[in-house]
């Protein structure tokens, strides 16, 4: 009866020792996929009942998960606009402090292209393609307005005449015709902006897909 008492009380202790082995190996490997907290818990593990259970954590920014990223169309439309209206902003404000607002169009391409990506989640060609008719149209608008600002306040200042901005501005291409307005001149800035804009387009999107490269290979 003694002896068998014994081999019971070794049972124990060695299935306490077993335990105790299994929750080494435990953490053990949990530390493997991170710091152990103080609760014996580690991140990316998640225990049921006694047990735990190993769930690798997903790395978004890998070209995998890059891959997966749904555009957002229609938010990056919102981002693009907003872009190309910080651009057109610096057109005006350039342009009315007597510069040539050339390094503007880059300024709008960079603007309009991080924005459409920031709010669209992504950046493909037909991201690009929406960013570069948006920039099209506001280059056109903003070159507008600051030549319309330029008549308004040189009627003001040098022949004393009030005139309506939004008169002016709906009859610049007659008041080119008539010469009011020094066509050259205007084509000159315009063609100016446009080039630097595609500059900026060019080279912000080249460096989009070497980044790509990079990261894929």
């Amino acid at each position: 009866m003694e002896m068998n008492s014994d081999d019971g009380k070794m049972t124990n202790v060695s299935e306490r020792l077993s335990g105790q082995d299994d929750r080494a190996v435990d953490v053990s490997e949990a530390e493997m996929y991170g710091q152990v907290t103080e609760q014996g818990s580690a991140p990316g593990v998640q225990p049921i009942g006694s047990m735990p259970v190993y769930q690798p954590v997903v790395d978004n920014t890998s070209p995998v998960n890059l891959g997966q990223v749904k555009e957002n169309i229609l938010l990056g439309c919102v981002g693009a606009l907003l872009g190309a209206a910080i651009g057109a902003v610096t057109i005006v404000l350039l342009s009315n402090f007597g510069y040539v607002a050339v390094a503007s169009g880059f300024v709008m391409a960079a603007a309009t292209l991080k924005l459409y990506e920031k709010f669209a989640k992504c950046l493909s060609g037909k991201g690009i393609a929406i960013c570069v008719v948006i920039m099209i149209i506001m280059v056109l608008t903003a070159e507008n307005t600051a030549f319309s600002l330029a008549v308004v306040n040189e009627a003001a200042t040098d022949y004393g005449v009030k005139v309506s901005f939004w008169e002016v501005f709906g009859n610049l291409y007659g008041l080119i015709s008539d010469e009011v307005v020094d066509g050259e001149v205007y084509a000159i800035n315009l063609a100016l902006v446009y080039l630097f804009n595609g500059i900026g387009i060019f080279v912000i999107t080249k460096k989009k897909k070497k980044n790509r490269k990079t990261i894929k290979s």
